[in-house]
C-alpha cells in the first residue's frame, strides 16, 4: 500500500505534552509551600503564596519545554492505540513488513504529511521502548493488544520494531508521547 498524502498538517500537540505536567507542577509547589512555611515568622503569607505559584508556573513550563525536546517521555504504552510518526521511507519500510507478515493495513491508517513526515496509526497497537545501550534503542511495537489494560504479556499480537533513531514521535491514545530529541514536532531534524 502506498501512504495516502495530506497536505492540512494537524499535530494537537498540547493533549501530548501535558504528561505529567499538573503532578511535576504540584511538587515544586508543594516544595515551596513546605519551605516558605519554616520562616512562617519572616515572610508574610500573601508572599509566600505568590512565590509558591510561581514555582508551580515554572515547573510547569520548564516539564513542557523538555517534553516537547523529548527530554521528558514515556517509555511504553497505558491503553491500545498509537499512532507512529516517521520519515515517509521508513513508513514504507515498516508498511511493507507488517502487512507482508499479517496483512494489509486500511488506507486511513497511513498519512504522509510532507516529505519529512508520514503517520501510521494503530488503533489497537502498543508500544515500549527497550535500551540499546551504545548502539542506540528500539522501540518494540504490536500491531494489536487484546485487552484494554495496561500493556499484558500474551496479549499482544503481531511484532514489528524500529530503531529510536527512525522515529520522530510517538503518541498514544492514553496520551503517552515519546519524541525524539533530535527531532522538531514537524519531523525536520534539529540542527539543520
Amino acid at each position: 500500500m502506498s501512504p495516502e498524502r495530506k497536505s492540512d498538517i494537524h499535530l494537537n500537540k498540547q493533549d501530548f505534552l501535558k504528561g505529567n505536567s499538573v503532578e511535576v507542577a504540584k511538587r515544586a509547589e508543594y516544595r515551596a509551600k513546605t519551605f516558605l512555611n519554616r520562616h512562617s515568622d519572616l515572610i508574610f503569607q500573601e508572599t509566600a503564596n505568590l512565590i509558591a505559584q510561581k514555582e508551580y508556573d515554572s515547573a510547569l513550563n520548564n516539564y513542557l519545554t523538555r517534553r516537547e525536546n523529548g527530554l521528558a517521555n514515556d517509555e511504553e504504552s497505558e491503553k491500545p492505540g498509537i499512532i507512529i510518526y516517521v520519515s515517509p521511507i521508513e513508513a514504507k519500510n515498516i508498511l511493507d513488513y507488517v502487512e507482508k507478515e499479517y496483512g494489509p493495513v486500511k488506507k486511513d491508517q497511513v498519512k504522509v504529511y510532507s516529505e519529512k513526515l508520514s503517520s501510521l496509526r494503530f488503533p489497537k497497537g502498543v508500544f515500549y521502548m527497550v535500551d540499546g545501550g551504545l548502539g542506540g534503542g528500539m522501540c518494540q511495537f504490536y500491531r494489536e493488544q487484546t485487552t484494554e489494560d495496561t500493556m499484558v504479556s500474551g496479549r499482544m499480537k503481531y511484532p514489528f520494531a524500529a530503531k529510536q533513531e527512525n522515529i520522530v514521535r510517538i503518541e498514544g491514545k492514553a496520551g503517552e508521547l515519546w519524541q525524539n530529541p533530535d527531532y522538531r514536532w514537524d519531523g525536520t531534524p534539529k540542527g539543520k
